[in-house]
């Protein structure tokens, strides 16, 4: 089922299907619903994609990595917003993401956006389900992402683990390296750029209710800010794991590896890092 789309929906929409649908719940053989939603014709903002630069500190003129997954947002809020996707947004967990461009193009031009459910896999802290989200112009894949969530829970089975789990380096922190800082309201500025407006980044007491002290940065936005550090190389891949949050109004250390594509975020004097990375 692809459902095609005349405009980019409305978050707001998306938000209130959210809430108020009810779910039929992970489906005990595996496998989630085979459906897309898809947008043809659209053009990139110059005026928002600037915004963006400046909230998560790029200065170069070549397009960020993470600018595309920004912009598709609101698709795949309307995904899972869908009556037809089975699990409920609630408690689930971004995991990581597998960014590539795969060509270059011209910014100018007009954009398919694709956001498609894709593989799921039973493991051992729940089922983990990947969303492809694709750029296409010219009819050709410019552009791709696979976003992993999870859903908790129990499952009589297990399934073998996704092929780029175990591709990230552990890397040790060190007091000497230099912090970067978090914006208190970064949630809101972030926010009103890819609508994400999930509560625990924009809302002290919703974030308390989740059991978090303080609001926590969107974990694209910290990995953008991470990326940034990375402007002077010509990137065509990022693989980035989420293991911790990032509170706002804090800072985080970014540690890079010797061989230069490794690097892991620290934050919150936890000892363990709060996001593997991989670029290349």
């Amino acid at each position: 089922m692809t459902i095609q789309l005349q405009k980019m929906p409305a978050a707001w929409r998306s938000y209130k299907n959210l809430l108020f649908s009810s779910r039929k719940g992970v489906p005990q053989e595996g496998g989630l619903t085979k459906m897309a939603i898809a947008l043809n014709d659209f053009l990139i903002d110059p005026d928002h994609l600037k915004e963006y630069k400046r909230i998560c500190r790029f200065n170069s003129d070549q397009l960020p990595l993470t600018y595309l997954y920004c912009l598709a947002g609101p698709l795949q809020l309307a995904l899972a917003a869908h009556p037809s996707f089975p699990l409920k947004s609630a408690g689930l967990l971004h995991i990581r993401n597998h960014i590539v461009q795969h060509s270059q193009f011209d910014i100018n031009s007009p954009f398919t956006i694709k956001v498609q459910t894709a593989s799921s896999r039973f493991r051992p802290q729940g089922l983990e389900f990947d969303m492809l989200t694709t750029f296409e112009t010219n009819e050709q894949i410019v552009w791709s992402c696979t976003s992993t969530f999870l859903k908790r829970g129990k499952f009589n089975r297990e399934d073998s683990q996704c092929l780029n789990e175990d591709i990230f380096v552990k890397l040790e922190n060190k007091d000497d390296n230099p912090k970067i800082d978090v914006p208190r309201n970064i949630g809101r500025q972030y926010a009103a750029l890819c609508k994400d407006y999930n509560p625990i980044h924009i809302s002290v007491l919703l974030a308390k209710l989740f059991g978090f002290r303080r609001t926590i940065a969107h974990g694209m936005w910290v990995s953008a800010v991470a990326l940034s550090a990375f402007e002077d190389r010509s990137l065509s891949t990022y693989d980035v794991a989420f293991k911790g949050p990032v509170f706002t109004g804090s800072t985080f250390s970014l540690v890079k590896a010797v061989n230069g594509s490794d690097f892991n975020i620290f934050a919150n004097k936890n000892p363990k890092p709060v996001i593997l990375a991989k670029v290349s």
